[in-house]
């Protein structure tokens, strides 16, 4: 058996075509890579990476990125520590922010109410600014994260180091 020297597909000795891409097996070819004999699955060869390449995984800072990007958790993984610090602050504070709102407003209501009969609106106004400030920290972590999402899945994410996280799986 021979191999097609333009896509390196397997052919018969005898035939002139190779049934894969249609070359004319006697014409002349200057491959851009050098064509050898399928590696099998089995022998799993480490392919070398150019040195301006980060050997992080793209396909796993995307997922990280998609499922737990409010959090920061893809920029630990890609070792930006800084930005992953600074997103978990940001979706941990508008969590509290928005909740202690939240828990005002009810404990408010609740509890002024089963006393005094009546409500105290003053109580729930004072309390609106925790939950705008929470859901701002809260918005502005998300778009962060899909922004980074984006990033990722164009090839345009770095590293720490400054190098593009190119490769989707190692």
């Amino acid at each position: 058996m021979a191999y097609c020297p333009k896509c390196g597909k397997e052919i018969a000795d005898d035939s002139n075509f190779c049934p894969a891409c249609g070359f004319k097996i006697g014409e002349a070819v200057t491959p851009a890579v050098t064509v050898s004999a399928p590696v099998s699955v089995a022998e799993n060869k480490q392919v070398a990476l150019p040195e301006n390449v980060s050997p992080k995984s793209r396909l796993c800072a995307l997922l990280l990125g998609i499922f737990l990007g409010e959090i920061g958790v893809h920029n630990f993984y890609l070792g930006r520590v800084g930005r992953g610090i600074t997103q978990l602050l940001m979706f941990v504070s508008g969590f509290a922010f928005y909740m202690f709102g939240i828990f005002k407003i009810s404990f408010s209501a609740t509890y002024t109410a089963a006393i005094s009969k009546s409500v105290n609106y003053s109580e729930i106004f004072t309390s609106i600014p925790f939950i705008i400030i929470g859901v701002l920290l809260f918005s502005a972590a998300s778009i962060w994260a899909l922004v980074e999402w984006i990033l990722i899945a164009c090839g345009k994410a770095r590293d720490k180091q400054g190098r593009p996280v190119l490769v989707w799986t190692r």
